[in-house]
């Protein structure tokens, strides 16, 4: 037996078991949405609040007063400026006046031999 055909049992076996996962997850899901009651007990006051019929004159004759712009005026009166880059300042090194730098001298090893 060579290893392909080792191989396609459990494969199937695989799919076959993330299918009965799957169908189980969605019926689940279903069930929950279907068996939970909406909550209509205590709706907002607002939605219960009677339209008021009349409209209101001043807010429509109002609208007639508005500025309206075309496009080309709105894209000269943009609030944001497009950003451009600008390179970060570099630290500058200061060097101090009169003094000098000095080198550090190399430590003396010294060997010490002992008497057999």
């Amino acid at each position: 037996m060579n290893k392909k055909s080792k191989q396609k049992p459990a494969l199937i076996k695989i799919m076959f078991l993330t299918l009965i996962t799957l169908l189980t997850w969605v019926g689940f899901e279903v069930y929950g949405i279907i068996s939970q009651e909406p909550n209509l007990t205590n709706p907002d006051e607002k939605i219960l609040a009677p339209l008021d019929p009349e409209l209101d004159s001043e807010t429509l004759n109002s609208l007639s007063l508005r500025v309206y712009l075309n496009q080309n005026q709105i894209e000269d009166n943009l609030l944001i400026e497009p950003a451009t880059p600008t390179p970060t300042p570099q630290p500058e090194e200061e060097e101090e006046e009169g003094v000098e730098p000095t080198e550090t001298p190399e430590p003396e090893i010294e060997t010490t031999e002992e008497n057999e």
